[in-house]
């Protein structure tokens, strides 16, 4: 797919490349890779809300991505 940037640095991810990576309005990563902008879902933290453990971000985490999290937590 093409784009175009503006002069402020901007560009429009079309929509059918969003919904492919998972990418929903709010912060996203940017990293520099050789020649190539990546755009991603930031990785989930747990943070802790009223003694509860909870993902920080929606992710596609599977169920086992999440226990490591916790468990590392509680290490």
């Amino acid at each position: 797919m093409i784009t175009t940037m503006d002069r402020a640095g901007r560009l429009v991810i079309p929509k059918a490349a969003r919904e492919a990576a998972g990418l929903v309005a709010g912060e996203v990563m940017v990293e520099v890779v050789g020649t190539t902008v990546a755009v991603s879902v930031p990785p989930a933290t747990l943070v802790e809300r009223d003694g509860l453990l909870m993902l920080s971000t929606g992710t596609g985490l599977d169920d086992e991505q999440i226990r490591e999290l916790r468990l590392g937590l509680q290490r």
